[in-house]
């Protein structure tokens, strides 16, 4: 019964840690899709780099706080 609470933690976790990133993407995709709206050029490359620097900059920001939680679950899963 244990391992099945610990799943569950380690589920809602992963979902927590995802949050971030979901959001800065999201922020980025409309950001990058007024840019394309306002250059008027149907170039993908346009919405595509707000995207990906949206994304960095989340994974720089959260990525510390998200390795700690994941060394702190491991640490209890290992049993320490």
């Amino acid at each position: 019964m244990e391992l099945v609470v610990e799943l569950q933690r380690a589920l809602q976790q992963a979902v927590v840690w995802s949050l971030p990133l979901l959001g800065a993407a999201w922020v980025a995709g409309l950001v990058g899709a007024k840019l394309q709206e306002a250059a008027g050029a149907p170039d993908p490359a346009v919405s595509q780099l707000p995207r990906v620097l949206g994304v960095a900059l989340a994974v720089a920001l959260a990525g510390p706080w998200v390795a700690r939680g994941l060394g702190a679950m491991l640490s209890r899963a290992l049993g320490g």
